[in-house]
């Protein structure tokens, strides 16, 4: 499957601000992931949403959780860059095990 970001509106204000965010929940829940929460408005602390898998081996399963970060900039063709730093203090800060940068375009970090 292939899906052309741009096709997904800018955030930058109007009725679509979250689209991408919600397109990101929508693909993770496809995919069998657990929404735990899900995009809101105002400040989220770098945390867009908070998921978690099931993984199952032959020992047994374990339940990751993971912060989720997304950053649609594919209509300003901006890389994603210096706002993407601190992981491991959202992740810590979240209860999550694990990080997931959602992006639309590429991460350039200096």
């Amino acid at each position: 499957m292939y899906i052309h970001s741009k096709e997904i509106p800018s955030p930058r204000g109007g009725v679509e601000t979250d689209d991408f965010e919600l397109f990101a929940r929508d693909l993770f829940f496809a995919l069998g992931c657990e929404i735990i929460k899900g995009p809101g408005r105002g400040q989220n602390k770098g945390r867009d949403l908070l998921i978690s898998e099931r993984k199952v081996g032959a020992l047994g399963s374990t339940i990751v959780q993971y912060t989720v970060s997304c950053k649609h900039n594919a209509h300003s063709g901006r890389s994603v860059g210096a706002e993407e730093q601190n992981f491991n203090d959202r992740v810590i800060n979240a209860g999550s095990q694990g990080f997931i940068g959602f992006y639309s375009t590429l991460v350039f970090l200096p």
